[in-house]
């Protein structure tokens, strides 16, 4: 009998079936629908077997058909209806913190650009008639933005080329005068226009590193990243007086076939708020951006005039595909959810990323109002503090070799208890002085710009001073205070009511007034900003979780990464539904950043189940030790990992806990994980099934076989719930002071794990691009980390009989697609000490390798001549071809499909 042959048919039967069952429950479009909507495992096996097509309707449609349908269905009114609320939204009326930059700049630019830098100096738009004498009396010359219409009758061009030759005209003039071009790039998309005006740039400025590589790939590499940037007489929280916000999400934007706007929007649906979503193309139905009828009931057509302050009516805003808007609607107060771009999500770890619907309803519904409004008042900050046109200029100007500043403030802070100065030091606002009430004279009054008072009745904490000043930059006011009880926020105002919340501009009062605090006695141009970061004493509550044993510990090793921690790690965990059973375990590796020591100290004083431990020898250079550390504090029977700057999603840790605990035989409980890169997809890491697969069972009665038959395939140890027992009993640690370690750890488990389940469910998401992440940095430590796990993994996969399997199947492809392919980005000058220690690492394999691969061989070669830099270049040409053969191969395929 042939038992294989009988054992392919055997697969080859349930396949059949499968398919059979798939096409069968594909037709059940409404039970399917609402399992989608309901229950996170089905919708992740429907996303991944079945497809639907939301737009099958749309296309049985003519135009005139779908339009009459849609306006039939929309709400065509309603921004008609929003019209006298959305006109009394206050505008800014200046700034008494900036004050325009004395450099004429001349600019040929589109009217975006032109509104982002207006108020910074004297911006001249040069048009078509402008003569060399004009241009003489000009400081320098920006060119910005050719994909937009420009300003200046620029438009009288019909074709593009003629355009950007009279331009390079002007450009070779200015140059003649002697005088800097540069060339500063904000649009969305590439334009090869731009490439012949960026070469006779002196300098190119751009706004993400993708757009950066696309300059770098033609030959042009004078370019610098600068992200993008916001006037904030322009874009701000000002609201008006008592206005009530729509309890809902806003999605201002053309619908894409993409299935995360789809998810996202589907989220909000799901959840308990409203959607509302703004076609910018309602009336263009040729434009493919045609939304899915049945979303027809929430759509309603946009008004340009409303672009913006129709956001300011809503909480909350949806973003797909926008850097940009992200810095703009956080500059209006949103809360914002995105799907990924690795730029945002390391600049704005407060931006929430979504990549099911699931994560959207669960963020909308699991959120306290506290804490939605506190992530609403980062991202102010967030633009307010160092992302305004302003600085933007000056940076730009300067590089130029154009000598200007905008004046450092000072803030001058009075108190009248040493208690006052420990929180004046708290502060993260540097540039200014404390002295007790009785030094407080005229003469200290000249050294600074503002002043503000503490009392020992207040707890300020540590973003009290850099908010107020904050609202001086986008309002010209004598004062700017806290709001005492949350219903005149962001308002303008007449009177000054509680002098310890407030913030005063010295320009606007007398030495004499200031000295008497007789700020009670006139009315002034004051404005209310929000009333976090100052608390009475009486009234300050730490957030505390339910009375009850702690089920579940989760270790969360902590090195300069505080805001990642905050509103990734930190905030996902709060959204799950057993926060109230998790010990949280904060273990700082000696963090020397002092916003992360704030960050960590202000949550372990806000929440009573956070624990903190403290390294005090300035980090260890791995997540290894405090993970270990956190096992030996850790006092509940169930423990698991999550780093700051990854995210627990799908409430993934209840139900892991409620299996483990729903079987004693069960040592480990193992779902799936999401995973970003810089390639801006996501990928699915799915260990369900890994197992699956093989055993056509989630119970794993031999997890030791289950790591053989996989080839030693890992999964993350985030992604996981683990017995206490199990590590301690089995003097489990990980290697310190390394990297990769956790997939080791994680081996280890299977090795002394009785059973395990395995549960078809994303737990967790993996951001790989995190800016400063411990493999994204590649220098010699990088390997050196490593050459410490590799000296590891050896003596256990030899004690556990796996050496073998991981020799004759896993090896070189690790040594080749891990070692190798990242000497692409390793540190010039370093790269002889990188190939010193990866030739350690390949000594301790090498006696074992036959049918060695190519780059193997070229390695041999090249660190036995000693041709380090040569070598690193020749990685580098082979990776490049084999991800251009790869690019062609999938072009190829898809054309064929």
């Amino acid at each position: 009998m042939n038992i294989k042959s009988d054992y392919t048919k055997r697969i080859n039967y349930i396949k059949d079936k499968k398919e059979n069952l798939i096409n069968t429950m594909q037709k059940e479009t409404e039970v399917l629908n609402y399992l989608k909507r309901s229950d996170s495992s089905w919708s992740f096996f429907i996303r991944n077997n079945m497809s639907f097509n939301k737009n099958s309707i749309n296309n049985e449609l003519s135009a005139s058909e779908y339009l009459k349908l849609k306006k039939s269905k929309s709400d065509t009114m309603f921004i008609e209806k929003f019209k006298e609320k959305l006109n009394k939204i206050p505008q800014s009326n200046g700034s008494a913190y900036y004050e325009k930059l004395n450099v004429n700049v001349g600019t040929i630019c589109d009217i975006h650009f032109y509104n982002t830098f207006k108020d910074t100096v004297n911006l001249k738009v040069i048009g078509i008639n402008n003569n060399k004498d004009q241009l003489r009396n000009l400081d320098i010359l920006i060119v910005s933005n050719m994909s937009n219409e420009l300003c200046g009758q620029w438009s009288k061009f019909s074709l593009e080329e003629n355009r950007t030759l009279s331009i390079l005209e002007i450009i070779k003039c200015f140059r003649g005068l002697g005088k800097p071009v540069i060339f500063y790039d904000q649009s969305k998309v590439a334009n090869d226009h731009n490439l012949i005006l960026a070469r006779e740039a002196d300098k190119v400025y751009t706004t993400t590193n993708n757009k950066a590589r696309y300059y770098n790939n033609n030959d042009i590499y004078h370019v610098e990243t600068n992200s993008y940037t916001i006037n904030p007489l322009l874009y701000n929280p000002i609201v008006a007086s008592n206005q009530s916000k729509i309890q809902g999400v806003l999605y201002n934007g053309m619908w894409s076939n993409d299935n995360t706007l789809e998810e996202m929007i589907d989220g909000v649906i799901n959840s308990e708020k409203e959607l509302k979503i703004i076609d910018t193309k309602y009336y263009d139905v040729s434009s493919g951006h045609n939304y899915p009828v049945n979303y027809f009931q929430y759509i309603s057509p946009a008004n340009s005039d409303y672009e913006h302050s129709i956001h300011k009516m809503f909480n909350y805003s949806l973003v797909h595909n926008d850097i940009e808007k992200i810095y703009q609607l956080q500059a209006l107060g949103n809360v914002v959810l995105s799907n990924y771009h690795p730029e945002i999500n390391n600049k704005f770890p407060n931006v929430f990323t979504v990549d099911s619907h699931f994560e959207v309803s669960s963020i909308l519904d699991h959120q306290s109002e506290l804490s939605m409004y506190k992530i609403q008042i980062e991202g102010i900050r967030n633009i307010m503090s160092s992302r305004l046109s302003y600085e933007k200029m000056e940076s730009v100007l300067n590089s130029a070799g154009i000598s200007c500043s905008f004046k450092q403030k000072r803030v001058l802070v009075v108190g009248d208890t040493y208690e006052c100065e420990e929180q004046f030091e708290r502060q993260s606002f540097k540039y200014g002085q404390f002295i007790h009430e009785s030094m407080l004279d005229e003469n200290i009054l000249g050294d600074f710009d503002y002043i503000t008072f503490f009392t020992d009745g207040y707890f300020y904490e540590e973003y009290y001073l850099e908010d107020l000043l904050n609202g001086f930059k986008y309002t010209n006011s004598d004062f700017v205070a806290k709001d005492n009880n949350g219903k005149r926020s962001f308002n303008y105002t007449n009177e000054v009511i509680d002098l310890y919340r407030t913030m005063f501009n010295l320009q606007s009062f007398s030495n004499e007034q200031i000295i008497n605090k007789s700020f009670y006695d006139n009315e002034y141009n004051g404005f209310y900003i929000d009333h976090l970061e100052v608390q009475d004493r009486k009234n300050k509550q730490t957030q505390s979780s339910t009375v009850g044993d702690k089920e579940l510990s989760v270790i969360v090793p902590i090195y300069n990464n505080g805001k990642f921690l905050e509103y990734k790690c930190f905030e996902s965990l709060k959204r799950s539904s057993i926060f109230n059973k998790m010990e949280i375990l904060f273990i700082d590796d000696g963090s020397t950043d002092p916003e992360t020591i704030h960050i960590v100290n202000r949550l372990h004083r806000n929440y009573d189940n956070v624990n903190l431990y403290r390294f005090s020898d300035y980090g260890s250079g791995s997540a290894s030790r405090p993970r270990n550390k956190g096992i030996e504090l850790s006092t509940c029977d169930y423990i698991t990992y999550l780093d700051p700057d990854n995210e627990a999603i799908n409430d993934g840790y209840a139900k892991l806990l409620r299996e483990i605990k729903s079987n004693r035989e069960l040592d480990i409980v193992v779902g799936n994980i999401s995973r970003y890169d810089s390639s801006l997809k996501r990928r699915e890491i799915n260990y369900y099934y890994t197992a699956n697969k093989i055993l056509n069972f989630d119970l794993v009665q031999n997890p030791t076989e289950l790591l053989k038959q996989t080839n030693l395939k890992v999964q993350s140890i985030q992604a996981l719930i683990a017995k206490k027992s199990l590590i301690k009993d089995n003097n489990l640690k990980m290697v310190e002071s390394a990297a990769g370690q956790d997939t080791l750890f994680f081996q280890e488990l299977l090795t002394k794990a009785n059973q395990m389940k395995v549960v078809d469910l994303n737990i967790h998401v993996y951001y790989a691009a995190v800016d400063n992440s411990v493999t994204n940095t590649v220098s010699s430590k990088f390997y050196e980390k490593y050459y410490k796990v590799e000296k590891e993994r050896i003596k256990f996969l030899e004690s556990n009989e796996l050496f073998d399997i991981y020799i004759s199947n896993k090896y070189q492809s690790y040594f080749v697609n891990w070692y190798l392919k990242k000497l692409i980005d390793v540190k010039k000058g370093e790269e002889k000490k990188s190939l010193i220690i990866l030739d350690k690492i390949y000594k301790i394999y090498e006696p074992y390798i036959t049918d060695e691969h190519e780059l193997l061989k070229t390695f041999k070669k090249y660190f036995e001549r000693e041709k380090y830099e040569e070598y690193v270049l020749y990685c580098r040409d082979y990776f490049k071809r084999n991800a251009n053969k790869n690019r062609i191969s999938k072009k190829s395929k898809k054309q064929y499909v």
